[in-house]
C-alpha cells in the first residue's frame, strides 16, 4: 500500500495501540499535542477478509473519535480466508453493497506474473 499510494500505511493495530497509549497519556497529564492519525481523513483497509468485525469496529471508532474521517475504503477478496474470529464481515458488507452498485468485483487477475 505504501508503495502504490506514496503515502504512509500503518496496521490496524499500530492505530489501535497508538491510539490506546495517547489516551493512556491524556489521562496521566503526558499528553503532548493531537494524536498521530488525528487529520486522518481517508482509511484504507486492506486484505479486509481477514479482519474481524471486533478489529474493525474498534479501528472505526478510534478514528471517528479523534480523526478528521471521511471516507474508509475497503480492499479485499470475498473468496479468500475469512477472519479466524465469528462472523465474516468483508462477504456479508459485499454481498449488502452489491445490489446498489456499492462493491466493485474486478475481472482481471492483477498479481498475475509480469504485470
Amino acid at each position: 500500500m505504501r508503495k502504490r499510494s506514496k503515502k504512509n500505511a500503518y496496521t490496524i493495530h499500530q492505530v489501535l495501540f497508538s491510539y490506546r497509549r495517547w489516551r493512556l497519556s491524556s489521562h496521566t497529564g503526558d499528553q503532548s499535542g493531537p494524536w498521530k492519525f488525528a487529520e486522518t481523513r481517508v482509511c484504507a483497509v486492506d486484505e479486509c477478509s481477514m479482519v474481524s468485525v471486533v478489529l474493525f469496529s474498534s479501528l472505526i471508532e478510534c478514528l471517528q473519535k479523534a480523526s478528521r474521517l471521511t471516507k474508509v475504503i475497503l480492499l479485499g477478496d470475498v473468496l479468500q480466508l475469512p477472519s479466524i474470529d465469528p462472523g465474516n464481515f468483508m462477504e456479508d458488507l459485499f454481498n449488502a453493497f452489491r445490489p446498489d452498485g456499492l462493491a466493485l468485483e474486478l475481472e482481471t487477475n492483477h498479481r498475475s506474473e509480469g504485470s
